[in-house]
């Protein structure tokens, strides 16, 4: 499990809106259509509200491990796939066809993996989000205006929490 903490920012009938810091982990997340970007290091993602949070709690949020390499393989390892079986397609046909196999090589690894990408865009908005891939809240870990935390925390969150 991948876990990261945030603040309750807004409470929206069944979900929450909660600001976090960005991690690594945000770059390869297929939730990251869910996230409002708000600065370079924060963003606001909206949750289903599971765990009866109230604005100001102090929130944790957990993904699964197993999805976030399942999203890794789909956004990164089929689409290089894609680029080099599309590039030797290319270069084939080029070279039958008589067009300089270089360039045609080129041609086929982009329109391949541009390909690839569309396919998984369609199919991301035609089913939407699936359930493994969604972040989730676990738990409150402290409640509405009391943010008892370190100093090491209060650092981590510059910019996010309140002053104390």
């Amino acid at each position: 499990m991948i876990t990261e903490q945030g603040i309750v920012e807004e409470v929206l009938g069944h979900s929450v809106v909660v600001r976090i810091q960005r991690s690594a982990a945000c770059a390869s997340c297929d939730s990251k259509g869910l996230c409002r970007d708000m600065a370079d290091k924060t963003m606001r993602l909206e949750l289903e509200n599971n765990i009866h949070a109230k604005e100001g709690d102090r929130v944790e949020i957990t993904i699964r491990s197993g999805a976030l390499a399942k999203i890794s393989l789909l956004l990164y390892m089929i689409p290089a796939v894609a680029l080099v079986v599309g590039a030797y397609g290319g270069a084939r046909l080029g070279g039958l066809a008589g067009a300089d196999s270089t360039l045609a090589s080129i041609v086929g690894g982009l329109g391949a993996m541009g390909a690839i990408f569309y396919l998984i865009t369609r199919m991301d908005k035609a089913r939407g989000v699936r359930e493994e891939f969604k972040p989730r809240l676990t738990r409150i870990l402290s409640g509405t205006g009391v943010p008892e935390i370190s100093e090491k925390e209060r650092e981590r969150f510059d910019g996010v929490l309140p002053p104390p």
